[in-house]
């Protein structure tokens, strides 16, 4: 879902193409997890390398960010 998340929000900003690097993930709390990712996001202009930080369980994503 995060994955899913971070693509439209990318595609939303006209990215093409999302790439996924690297991913980590830690349980919070009950069935919360924490997810750190880097992606490579394909524009017009260039390749973009992205980190984001998602909080989800198997139902929805809580909170989504991108990071510097």
């Amino acid at each position: 879902m995060c994955l899913d998340r971070a693509a439209r929000d990318i595609g939303a900003t006209g990215g093409t193409r999302i790439v996924l690097r690297s991913a980590e993930a830690r349980a919070v709390e009950g069935d919360l997890y924490e997810v750190t990712a880097k992606v490579i996001a394909t524009y017009s202009d260039q390749d973009r390398e992205l980190s984001i930080r998602c909080e989800a369980n198997d139902r929805q994503v809580d909170s989504f960010e991108f990071a510097s």
